[in-house]
């Protein structure tokens, strides 16, 4: 048996991993996924003028995603290394080289964001069978797991070169931290980590949140917050913290300068988050209401989280002497409100509610909190959770794999554009429709771009060496 159920795990990690690596589908294409480009740009600068990324103040540089951008970072130097060596040490040719393959330099930042979360779920699954804990805890954990892994935002996320698969990293790894500190102390009476490295793990996920994605830091603000509700550690273990370490915290602010004045120029953008009337005013019914069609949309068992409400407050009424303790009320109490907090803060609040992705807040609250209350209902409610959750996971991934590993319709169409019509007898007319298709294809085409395009580095470099091409 020992056996057979290794061999299972295994296979599916092994299925998850094929969902979420992948050759690249979209080609030499380096504007397919918005955003991306920013963590690529400020990196490459920072490279060649031999300097931090945060500290680097290029236009095009990234107003978020710090600590993802010195990851990437790493990665690009031996990379790029490898270009040099290539090019005969030439530096011009491999600038040649970057400029012509963006779009694949992309790819191996996506694949860093994969191997990033695939490389924390192998961790931490040996950090827990290491420590042995309880069975009641681990499908907990493991049921919170599939709750993420069977959202489409968080699969979709972890497909891309974005800031938000780190975001989801931080918040979710410090979540069920908090998950397993409080059913140490509440059952066992002793904590699962030091209270120490608890303290600190939860601090410095929040700096690296705050760096990586400004108004996320919110998510591990609440945990903070839920834990000195529950006496995890009080205001004055925080206070030694910072007192103790202050000095570092400083240090890591330094290397972030780049980024924070990045966001100040572009401040503004939050104007654009949340969706206003033809008089610029705020859509009340579009912010509310968003958010939650998007989130039922992207993670369906969102709906466990309300059912569990129910079935949490049948328990209360019939069962009052199972909720006397006041610690197991407060613990209850937390979770029950956690998404409706979420909730608050950044749809009603910040005002996110513009794209589907920004119903990963909203989605993974929902996730935390069901998974603590389907626990506390009863093993029955966390098997129908982990078997929905799992089967929803495997037709997801399914999925990812069957998209991802085919050509992209814009290579599709970049395919027949250059075999059938890049010459000069047919003339292209692009509109905003057509963004993330690259064009020109032929480099005799380079200077009709329009502005925004002439302006990026990769083309005036191009433009200015265009005897090599």
């Amino acid at each position: 048996m020992p056996i057979v159920k290794n061999l299972l795990l295994v296979g599916l990690f092994v299925f998850l991993a094929f969902g979420i690596l992948y050759p690249n589908p979209y080609g030499n294409n380096p504007d397919i996924i918005g955003d991306e480009s920013y963590f690529l740009s400020t990196s490459l600068f920072a490279i060649e003028k031999m300097t931090l990324p945060g500290w680097e103040f290029s236009p095009s540089g990234a107003y978020y995603g710090g600590p993802q951008t010195y990851v990437d970072t790493a990665v690009l130097i031996p990379v790029l290394g490898s270009v040099v060596v290539a090019s005969d040490f030439s530096v011009t040719t491999a600038k040649l080289w970057v400029a012509l393959n963006t779009g694949e330099l992309l790819h191996i930042l996506r694949f860093v964001n994969g191997l990033t979360a695939l490389g924390t779920i192998l961790f931490f699954f040996f950090y827990f069978k290491k420590r042995d804990i309880p069975r009641s805890l681990a499908l907990t954990l493991t049921l919170f797991l599939f709750l993420l892994l069977s959202n489409v935002l968080v699969i979709e996320f972890l497909h891309t070169a974005k800031m938000w698969a780190f975001y989801i990293l931080f918040v979710a790894v410090a979540s069920a931290i908090f998950i397993a500190q409080e059913y140490y102390l509440a059952h066992r009476n002793e904590p699962f980590m030091s209270k120490n490295g608890y303290v600190a793990l939860l601090v410095w996920s929040g700096v690296l949140t705050f760096f990586q994605s400004w108004v996320g830091v919110f998510s591990i603000a609440l945990l903070v917050l839920y834990a000195l509700l529950l006496q995890h550690f009080s205001v004055r273990d925080l206070w030694n913290y910072f007192l103790k370490y202050w000095w570092l915290f400083g240090l890591f602010s330094l290397t972030q300068i780049g980024f924070a004045w990045h966001f100040y120029s572009i401040r503004q953008i939050f104007e654009e988050i949340t969706t206003r009337t033809a008089e610029g005013t705020v859509d009340w019914i579009t912010r509310l209401l968003n958010p939650i069609v998007f989130a039922l949309k992207s993670q369906p068992l969102v709906v466990f989280y309300f059912l569990a409400l129910i079935m949490l407050a049948w328990l209360i009424y019939t069962r009052r002497e199972m909720f006397a303790d006041t610690h197991r009320r407060v613990w209850l109490g937390i979770a029950a409100v956690h998404p409706l907090i979420v909730f608050l803060i950044f749809h009603v609040g910040i005002g996110f509610d513009i794209g589907p992705r920004y119903a990963i807040f909203l989605t993974m609250a929902a996730s935390f909190s069901s998974a603590i209350l389907l626990s506390e209902i009863g093993r029955r409610a966390v098997i129908v959770g982990l078997v929905s959750s799992f089967a929803l996971f495997v037709i997801i991934n399914t999925h990812a794999i069957q998209l991802y590993w085919r050509p992209s319709a814009e290579i599709d169409l970049q395919n027949i554009i250059m075999k059938k019509y890049n010459s000069p007898e047919h003339v292209f007319v692009t509109d905003h429709s057509a963004k993330r298709l690259t064009l020109p294809i032929n480099y005799e085409s380079l200077p009709l771009q329009g502005e925004t395009r002439l302006d990026m580095g990769r083309f005036r470099f191009l433009l200015e060496n265009r005897e090599f091409l």
